[in-house]
């Protein structure tokens, strides 16, 4: 019997892994973070150019 070859069966090519579930969790957090950081730093600046 011969099987048609999926796209999961196909050889891996990539020099990168796959991205797990918990790369995909720790990637989300670490652009929240740096997100969250970013308005932490750029608050206060926009507060002065304002008031000014």
């Amino acid at each position: 019997m011969s099987r048609k070859k999926t796209k999961s069966d196909a050889l891996y090519l990539s020099d990168r892994q796959p991205l797990t579930t918990a790369k995909l969790i720790s990637l989300v957090i670490s652009y929240i973070l740096l997100i969250f950081w970013a308005f932490v730093i750029l608050w206060p600046l926009a507060q002065i150019v304002m008031s000014s």
